[in-house]
């Protein structure tokens, strides 16, 4: 992959988070749907992402579940956790290289 294709696939996991937050911020409204057979393509994207985090190393899966589980910002993270701003920014940086990692692996970008 080279450096064109790398920075469009990580916009593309930022986006894809972006839509996994909004999920968890609403997931009423989707399983209302759901429950009405009514599905969202978001929510074969929630348990992607899922499955993937599962086996991230523990910093990163807490992260992931504070930040789009949670709808938790990265500044509270990092002061609950008594870390920098910036020591969160570069966690978050990983855990959407660890992202790209796992879907280049499954085909999944």
């Amino acid at each position: 992959m080279n450096c064109g294709q790398n920075a469009a696939a990580l916009d593309r996991i930022r986006k894809d988070l972006k839509e996994i937050r909004y999920y968890y911020t609403h997931k009423e409204t989707f399983n209302l749907a759901a429950q009405n057979g009514v599905n969202s393509s978001v929510t074969m994207k929630v348990r992607q992402y899922n499955r993937i985090v599962e086996s991230a190393p523990p910093m990163l899966f807490d992260l992931y579940v504070s930040l789009y589980m949670g709808d938790q910002l990265q500044q509270a993270f990092a002061d609950e956790r008594g870390l920098t701003p910036n020591y969160v920014k570069d966690l978050h940086n990983e855990l959407c290289l660890f992202f790209q990692q796992a879907l280049n692996k499954t085909g999944g970008i």
